[in-house]
């Protein structure tokens, strides 16, 4: 009787390997041999899941970013204070960029393959969904006046600019960067800066 493939296990275990290879080589130079040989699969498997090192780069960066907001949304419906949601949203996302330890690199080619790319809608897609998640925050937050009554759209899209300018900083400075602290100072900022006066 032929051995059944678990087909999700065999794309997980293809696209983490591809992660590996991304990481270390860049999506550019890397061929879809590299994957294999990673993965410790024949080249012809490869394929029978993927098409190409783009299609497995594009489904690996969908997945991060949608694992990392699954978790969050999560995380944050256990919290009723506007404040503690924010506070849990961004400690979320930085923790979820952590998680990459040494590949936290491809963050850099996700970018640049996303500005290169014929069609980036569905990373406009992925982008505007964590900015809907920050906007809600903020609105919940003015309705409950426990913010000023802000432009909480475009704030919520500065926010989440700022939190890819951490990421950056994590991947410029490496692990002797104090992401913590600064993200402590980044909240405690804004939470005063746009709290009531009582």
């Amino acid at each position: 009787m032929p051995k059944r493939v678990n087909k999700e296990a065999k794309r997980i275990q293809i696209r983490q390997a591809a992660v590996e290879v991304f990481a270390t080589r860049g999506m550019r130079a890397t061929k879809m041999a590299d994957i294999a040989t990673q993965a410790g699969i024949g080249k012809g498997t490869v394929y029978e899941y993927y098409g190409s090192k783009e299609e497995i780069f594009t489904d690996a960066m969908l997945w991060y970013m949608t694992s990392i907001e699954d978790a969050v949304t999560k995380q944050i419906s256990q919290v009723s204070d506007p404040r503690a949601k924010l506070r849990s949203l961004v400690w979320g996302m930085i923790d979820g960029a952590s998680t990459l330890g040494e590949y936290i690199g491809i963050m850099l080619d996700f970018w640049g393959e996303g500005l290169r790319a014929d069609g980036l809608g569905q990373w406009r897609d992925v982008y505007q969904s964590y900015i809907d998640v920050v906007d809600a925050i903020l609105r919940e937050g003015v309705e409950k006046k426990v913010f000023r009554n802000i432009d909480t759209r475009s704030l919520a899209s500065a926010l989440i600019g700022l939190f890819d300018g951490l990421i950056f900083q994590m991947i410029l400075f490496g692990p002797d960067y104090p992401v913590r602290k600064t993200v402590d100072v980044l909240i405690d900022s804004f939470l005063h800066g746009g709290e009531l006066n009582k």
